[in-house]
């Protein structure tokens, strides 16, 4: 995700609806809420309540806690539902990545907490999370960029680059930036050049591969800088467990691997269709969700919308609520919520942003 156009207080749910399962630390976690106004809880894999519903606002779980809010009150929970830290309100919905949270304390003010509930630092327009040691951080005076780099868990700039430039988290030890040729290329963490910059477009890396954007294609680069597929693409998406989808110059969608190869082509191209997420990927068609596995075999069809798997449960929903399906294509949890995210380890640093 590019920093440029970072908005910390918009990931709660706007996104697609998060959840989890957790007993006891064990089991994943997600958060639910029945009917549109009732409480937020937190639900296992076969719909038990592991939390009750008793929460106006109740956030995703990452590295063993969740943000909620009840009355006037607000704190971060464990999967117990124990309170491990007792904190005020933010305006964004912060949660906890390396031991760290990015909390909004004004509209556009922005620090960080430690587990301890101690502000380490703030007076910064956006901030990204903690990864390689640095965060990527901005200040803005009337929404124009006046410093912009990377900082450290003391709020120090370690480097600045120019306010023009944009720059991306770190991912396996290297950040993408572009500079004032308006061209994007890698720095290791020493913040030294990897790969010039020469890209029109440049992500960051997921899998040891980063998608490139040069003569107005898309391709992929290793982490040397060396092309692993060639730029002849309309359009391409991040490596997900070793596949990525594609569009050729014919406007056929196609799964590749990270040798290039088509995994799966144009039999689904006037569909809408999604790479591979547990060993499976969903085809979107007439109002149905059919899913695929890497072989091409067609696994199940759902009648209705579905999302990508995750932690082999797919969220579904049917007629506005939701519920849970499994690899088969079985219920495991009836489509009865209002509002339901997806499953996560509640132990696990989980990057909302990553994906």
């Amino acid at each position: 995700m590019r920093f440029s156009s970072l908005k910390l207080n918009s990931f709660l749910f706007l996104t697609v609806f998060l959840f989890t399962q957790a007993k006891a630390g064990t089991d994943l976690l997600a958060y639910a809420q029945e009917d549109d106004g009732d409480k937020y809880g937190y639900v296992n894999q076969i719909g038990d309540w592991i939390i009750t519903p008793q929460y106006d606002i109740a956030a995703q779980f990452s590295d063993g806690l969740a943000y909620v809010e009840k009355g006037d009150s607000a704190f971060f929970i464990d999967a117990t539902n124990t309170v491990q830290l007792r904190t005020r309100k933010f305006e964004n919905v912060p949660y906890f990545y390396n031991d760290i949270a990015v909390v909004e304390i004004q509209r556009g003010n922005y620090g960080c907490i430690n587990k301890k509930g101690d502000l380490l630092f703030y007076n910064f327009s956006e901030i990204g999370n903690f990864k390689d040691g640095f965060m990527t951080a901005v200040v803005k005076n009337y929404g124009r960029t006046i410093k912009l780099g990377y900082i450290n868990l003391k709020g120090e700039w370690v480097i600045t680059v120019c306010n023009e430039c944009a720059i991306t988290d770190f991912e396996n030890g290297l950040t993408a930036i572009r500079g004032q040729n308006k061209l994007w290329g890698y720095w290791n963490r020493d913040f030294k050049e990897v790969v010039a910059p020469k890209y029109t477009l440049a992500g960051q890396f997921k899998e040891n591969l980063a998608r490139i954007y040069t003569g107005n294609k898309f391709g992929y680069i290793d982490t040397t800088g060396k092309v692993a597929i060639p730029a002849i693409y309309v359009t391409a998406t991040n490596f997900c467990e070793g596949y990525a989808l594609v569009m050729d110059t014919k406007f056929d969608r196609k799964i590749i691997n990270k040798k290039g190869e088509i995994v799966a082509s144009s039999v689904y191209s006037d569909y809408a269709m999604q790479t591979f997420h547990s060993g499976l990927a969903a085809v979107h068609r007439d109002g149905k969700t059919l899913f695929i596995d890497v072989d091409k075999n067609e696994v199940f069809q759902f009648d209705g919308e579905a999302y990508n798997f995750h932690l082999g449960c797919a969220i579904v929903k049917v007629e506005e609520k939701y519920g849970l399906v499994n690899k088969k294509g079985k219920s495991i949890v009836t489509t009865q919520y209002e509002r339901l995210g997806n499953l996560v380890d509640p132990n696990a640093n989980n990057d909302f942003w990553g994906h």
